[in-house]
């Protein structure tokens, strides 16, 4: 995300990086694909928000 969208934009993130500081990542998935950012870029969102949820690059296995 901070390569798409730089550090600013990543840092407007603030609720879903407070939900990675504590763990949630599910909810931090769940803000991601809730966002302008997901609605502008969905099958990027969708993979950034599974490996945010799983922990896993397998996702992309196939893809890079």
């Amino acid at each position: 995300m901070a390569y798409q969208m730089g550090v600013a934009g990543l840092a407007g993130f603030k609720n879903t990086l407070a939900m990675i500081a504590n763990g949630d990542f599910d909810g931090a998935a769940s803000g991601m694909l809730n966002s302008r950012w997901a609605k502008q870029t969905p099958n990027r969102a969708r993979r950034h928000a599974d490996v945010m949820r799983t922990g896993t690059y397998d996702i992309y296995k196939g893809i890079i």
